[in-house]
Order: structure tokens, then sequence, then C-alpha cells
């Protein structure tokens, strides 16, 4: 049953060319089911543009490769398995392949240990010690293991270290942290009605237009309404009142079509880290603000810094892996009230907890003076980006959502 489950899933050739060559290394790998994947690696060979060989074509491939082998039982055992039998989950699949791989070999390390405690050999800690790294060679966790050493050319190394990312929109903002890089990790903290959701959608709805169709931009929400959210950012990318949208429809649409508006998807309801991983999988995007980061909860009932901690590593994790950029959105504490520029120590809940995750954070800033209505102040707190550090004032149209310097 297991060579079946493993034969079948080699009809895909993406899982093919990941795991033929673990099979292939097996020394006592079953033979009729050998010959189907020699078979199947025959194939592809044959028809490169082929992905996938459904039954009837492997089945009539087989018996154009062996015809004197076509009528054996158990040629017509295997084959009728491989279409009865259902497997969707490659984690399994990849569990299945190196317990096989498992299984032979502990009999070769059976034998070499029972030979040791019968005295017929005076010693066998060698012998199981290279069967143990044949395993690991096969698995491929030596491979894994390498692959943890950074062994990037040096063109290679610094264009990722300080090559091109996203542009932002404010000069200020390009100035202190160059370009948003992907797998980076930021943080825009405010007090409420500060303006750190409208810095985000302003920075967004200026990335539109540099993304592409197959990486857009996530803006997932726990905070307030989604279409709220939606129609700020529409009012950002226009550079226009709500009113005059309701005003302009169909002039409005075909101003948000042109900004590539439909490269943003904005998300309400985000309120566990595995509704995130969720949109991360599903829309593979580029760049995700989430709004309020810190208010996402975690598995488990971890609570306070704990939580953060897990949390902020989390996000860091997810960055890496899906290779985007991730900035998160919070509030600063009760100090910062009517406070030009912030600092890491105005960072609501813990101070530690979320700046040690973070590669930049940036604080707004707000004062309750006449005149000063549509200032803000920001403060580059962390910058692990470009090592820049400053200050900056610009200017808040609050009608129109929009940021400018």
């Amino acid at each position: 049953m297991q060579e079946v489950i493993i034969l079948k899933a080699m009809q895909d050739f993406l899982a093919f060319s990941k795991y033929s060559r673990v099979l292939f290394k097996i020394p006592n790998f079953e033979q009729d089911a050998k010959s189907i994947l020699l078979a199947l690696q025959k194939y592809y060979q044959t028809y490169p543009d082929k992905k996938f060989a459904t039954h009837d074509e492997l089945e009539a491939y087989y018996e154009y490769l062996n015809p004197q082998r076509k009528d054996m039982e158990s040629i017509k055992l295997l084959f009728k398995g491989m279409r009865d039998a259902e497997i969707a989950n490659t984690d399994l699949l990849q569990d299945l392949l190196n317990q096989t791989v498992e299984q032979y070999l502990s009999v070769d390390i059976a034998d070499v240990a029972t030979a040791v405690m019968q005295e017929s050999k005076s010693s066998g800690i060698e012998e199981i010690r290279g069967l143990v790294r044949k395993y690991d060679e096969i698995t491929g966790l030596i491979d894994e293991i390498e692959n943890d050493v950074c062994n990037l050319p040096i063109r290679d190394l610094f264009a990722k270290v300080t090559g091109s990312g996203l542009k932002f929109r404010l000069r200020w903002l390009r100035e202190t942290y160059g370009f948003l890089r992907p797998g980076t990790l930021g943080h825009i903290f405010a007090r409420p009605d500060a303006g750190k959701t409208s810095l985000a959608l302003n920075e967004l709805v200026h990335f539109a237009y540099q993304l592409d169709d197959e990486h857009p931009a996530l803006y997932l929400n726990n905070e307030e309404g989604i279409e709220r959210i939606k129609a700020r950012a529409m009012s950002a990318m226009l550079s226009v009142t709500p009113q005059w949208i309701m005003e302009n429809y169909d002039a409005a649409e075909t101003k948000w079509d042109k900004g590539k508006g439909e490269r943003l998807k904005f998300i309400g309801g985000i309120n566990h880290i595995s509704k995130v991983v969720q949109k991360l999988e599903r829309f593979n995007p580029r760049v995700v603000v989430i709004d309020q980061g810190p208010k996402v909860d975690t598995y488990g009932s971890l609570e306070g810094v704990q939580r953060l901690q897990i949390l902020y590593n989390t996000y860091r994790d997810l960055a890496n892996e899906h290779n985007c950029s991730i900035i998160t959105l919070g509030q600063a504490d009760n100090n910062a009230e009517n406070r030009k520029y912030l600092n890491l120590n105005n960072l609501d809940a813990s101070k530690v907890a979320i700046q040690g995750e973070l590669d930049w954070c940036l604080g707004i800033g707000k004062v309750d003076t006449g005149g000063l209505e549509e200032v803000r102040y920001l403060s580059n707190v962390k910058n692990k980006l470009t090592g820049r550090y400053g200050k900056g004032e610009v200017h808040f149209d609050i009608q129109t959502c929009r940021f400018t310097d």
C-alpha cells in the first residue's frame, strides 16, 4: 500500500522531481514499483512539457516500454491501486518516504547489531553511524543543514542586503529607510487618531503600481470596518475627499483601476495568527499591513510579554518564509499623548517583546495646538534597514487621507 501511495504521488511532475531521487537511492525498493518509477522518469524525459501523467497515459507508456511485463499480475495490482488511491497531504508523503528509507536501513542496522551481540563482529558502531549518515543523506537532512549556511556569492549577498525594494511615497521615509525590502518586519505606532492607519494606506496605494498581479498587497484588519478602510484608501490614491468620490463614482472607479487598485486586498476579521497564515498562503503577497498587529491572538493561552514575543517572532518568520514585507500597526502609550516625537519607550504594552523582532519602527506624534492640527511628527526609533536615524515633520490632509512632505 505504501508503494502505491508513493507512486500515485509521483504522477505529478513537481512531486516526482522533488522525491524520485530519494526512491532511486533505496537499494531494496520493491522492484515492480521501481520499474514503474523508471517508466515515469522516461515519460517526463520524453515529454518535457507534461506536468502530470494520467493513469491511462502512464499505464500505456509502461506497456510500451515493457511489453513483456504488461500482463504480470503484480504490475496490474500496482496500477489498480494507484488508480484507486487518494493522497493530498504532501507532509504525509514526505513522512512516508522517510519511513520507507528508515525501514530499509533499519534492517541493515539490525544485522550489524545482531552480529556484534552474537560476537561474530568485534565492533559495529562505526558501521551503524555510517548507515545513519546514509539515512540523513537520502532524506535530505544533510542538504538542509548545508542550506542553513550562507554561501551566497558576494554580488548576490550584497544585492540581497542592499538591493532595491518597494519605493515609499514620502521622501522622508525614502531617505530614512531606503526601500521596503522583502523579508522585513516593521511597526508603526501612534496615539488614536494620529494617523497610523492613514499613513499605512498612503504608502500602500503608492506601492500598488509597483506590484504585480501575482504578488499583491494585503491590508489585514481587526480594528474598524474594512469597508471604511478601503474607502479611505481610495481617497488616498485619488487624493480626493469622500464627498468627491460620491459625486463622481465613474471617474473615481476609472482612476482606482488606473492606479492598480485591484492589487490591494482589504480583509477584515483577522483576529488570530492562523488567519494571517491562511491569507499569506492564499494570496502570496509582496507586502502585508496588519492593523492592529499586537491584537492578533496566538495559539495556546499565552498572555502579556510572552504572547507578544511569540506573536512577533511568528510575524518575522512569516515575512522570511513568504519573502514579503510585513508592517504592523499599534498603539502608543499614554505618555505619547500631545507629544511631538516618540521613542521606543512609548510603545504600548511590552517595549521589548515587539521591538526586539523588528527591522524598523516608526512613531507618529501629534500635538493639540491651534494651527498644527494637520502636522504630524515622525520619529525613526529603530532602523536595521539603513542604520539612519532622525526626525521629521509631514503634512496630513485628513479629508483626503494623504500625507505629504
